[in-house]
């Protein structure tokens, strides 16, 4: 608990340093109540938003590898690249599949 609330204590100070004005508190007081409801440190967010990205670029054959596209762009391209890979998949099975039958003519 002592942690949070210096990790806490330290985004307040950024904020404050940042604006330095009243603006700057109120983004701080929101920002860190932010963090309680949702019961993450700045650092889990951070480290879960890293992992999301790197699934996204798997998904989508690194095509997309920052969070800041639409639900609708992401899964677009995922689907776009998962139909690639299943087209790839057939044309070579159709190869294989020719081949099989001129060795056995």
């Amino acid at each position: 608990m002592f942690e949070r609330l210096t990790r806490w204590e330290n985004d307040v100070a950024d904020l404050i340093e940042e604006k330095s004005d009243f603006d700057g508190l109120t983004e701080a007081i929101n920002r860190l109540a932010e963090y309680e409801d949702i019961g993450l440190s700045p650092e889990e967010i951070t480290d879960m938003i890293h992992r999301f990205e790197a699934f996204l670029s798997a998904m989508t054959g690194n095509r997309m590898s920052k969070s800041n596209y639409t639900l609708d762009a992401m899964i677009s391209a995922a689907d776009e690249y998962q139909q690639s890979l299943c087209d790839e998949c057939w044309d070579r099975s159709e190869e294989e599949a020719e081949k099989a039958l001129e060795v056995g003519e």
